[in-house]
């Protein structure tokens, strides 16, 4: 394996009839993360401890991963919500709907809260009443928020008053490649932060030994250590390792090639992986990059491949790039920082079909697809079944479910929507601008639990809203 620092790589043969493609166990399916008690005692003492907790580390430490596990057993025994930001620029509305919406899910009671509305002040008294509900509540709950170091002032401000005025039943739990000063300095200055760094994330040689063998790739306990400082403990840098395991490079060579190189061990895997796929594959890796999600019908108009399963489960078997997950549009993902290595290969190598790729999706974003803003929420537990469209589960028969309180405004964006209306014919016959038609989009998303525009419309007819 030479180093090949110039361009990406991925695993080998990844078709489906490959021969060198890896296994996995089937106790353990691909992607599910590997549980690390170590790390998992630690969170738990930490949130014990104080009101916020900071998991930070570099993209690709695994510190999502962490929070997420940690989050499924914790919301057996208490209300866990979650909520991930997604750009520096997120709109104050926006982040409030989201935290009121995953409280609400969550099972937290939210009498007399008012809600925000898009394109509108935020009501000054949102912050306190929130702060009053989560008071009143018979156990602590839990407020996961991923990448927090995208808050912003006002945001910041709203945060602290919230974690002050809670009676102690709020407990934070943030998700962060850089630290977020603001945010964590009256916190810090008053010993109610707990924190877990990158140093506590990086794998230690045993458990890089047990990742590696429910991947299908088991080596000895001398061969994990040495892999482990090799790779600094990097939870991605390791899964590519699998890769290369799995298609046939010896332990030894693999750790001989790590010691030749100046590239971070995880650049200089993922160009070995991608370096070594059939060039149909490569280029299937590279134009999917462009989009945070695999959505099926998005990857096919991306990469001309009427079928995208085929692809992306023998890439997910090869431990190429691509996660089998569950939770996710269309079961697989791609990690963050893969995802950013890989985009950025495609810019190096043809930046002009990058553009026109981005183009593509923003597009399918708009048009049809699920919505792509900048605020999102999360479930940490295992999805319901889905029905057989894909869209959210059905409710038992005979169950009582809750039906969302629509703002007049809202009611009216759901009626257009259901008429086949275009979010700027939206916006000219309500006499909106068009992001505030994708504020109040965006809200019935929520408030819906439905990924896109169709999926808001057959749950809101479903429920009797339309």
């Amino acid at each position: 394996m030479s180093d090949r620092s110039s361009e990406l790589a991925s695993p080998a043969a990844l078709r489906p009839d490959a021969r060198r493609r890896g296994r996995l166990t089937e106790s353990v399916p691909a992607g599910r993360p590997l549980p690390r008690p170590r790390l998992l005692t630690a969170l738990s003492r930490a949130v014990e401890r104080a009101p916020m907790t900071l998991v930070s580390g570099p993209p690709g430490s695994g510190k999502t991963v962490l929070v997420a596990t940690w989050a499924g057993r914790a919301a057996a025994s208490t209300a866990v919500a979650w909520v991930r930001l997604g750009r520096d620029d997120v709109d104050v509305a926006e982040f409030w709907t989201a935290a009121l919406s995953s409280l609400a899910g969550a099972g937290l009671p939210l009498p007399g809260v008012p809600r925000p509305v898009p394109g509108e002040p935020l009501p000054g008294d949102l912050v306190d009443r929130l702060a009053a509900a989560l008071a009143a509540a018979p156990t602590p709950v839990v407020l996961v928020l991923d990448k927090a170091d995208h808050l912003h002032g006002e945001l910041v401000d709203g945060v602290h008053r919230l974690l002050g005025r809670s009676a102690d039943r709020l407990r934070m739990v943030l998700t962060a490649s850089a630290d977020p000063l603001q945010l964590l300095g009256p916190s810090r200055r008053s010993g109610a932060l707990a924190q877990i760094r990158g140093d506590q994330l990086a794998f230690r040689p045993p458990e890089t030994r047990e990742l590696l063998s429910r991947l299908g790739t088991p080596v000895s306990a001398g061969a994990a250590e040495e892999l482990t400082a090799a790779t600094d403990g990097s939870p991605t840098a390791l899964v590519l390792a699998a890769a290369e395991l799995a298609r046939g490079v010896p332990a030894e060579r693999l750790l001989a090639d790590l010691a030749a190189t100046d590239t971070a061990p995880v650049h200089h895997l993922a160009a070995t992986v991608l370096a070594a796929q059939p060039p149909p594959l490569r280029r299937f890796l590279l134009r999917v990059s462009v989009s945070d999600h695999l959505w099926p019908d998005l990857v096919a108009r991306l990469t001309g491949v009427p079928a995208p399963d085929r692809p992306l489960a023998a890439l997910a078997r090869a431990h190429a790039f691509v996660e089998a997950d569950a939770g996710a549009p269309g079961g697989y993902r791609i990690p963050g920082l893969l995802r950013t290595l890989l985009a950025a290969q495609l810019d190096h190598e043809d930046p002009a079909l990058a553009a026109v790729l981005r183009r593509q999706s923003a597009d399918w974003y708009a048009a049809t697809g699920p919505l792509n803003d900048g605020v999102m929420l999360a479930v940490p537990t295992a999805p319901p079944r889905a029905h057989p469209d894909g869209r959210g589960p059905r409710a038992r028969p005979g169950a009582q479910v809750a039906v969302p309180d629509l703002s007049p405004r809202e009611r009216e964006v759901l009626h257009r929507l259901a008429g086949g209306d275009s979010t700027s014919r939206i916006a000219t016959a309500l006499a909106l601008s068009t992001n505030t038609v994708r504020g109040h989009v965006r809200t019935l998303q929520r408030k819906l639990t439905s990924p896109d525009r169709e999926g808001i419309i057959g749950r809101a007819r479903e429920l009797g809203l339309l």
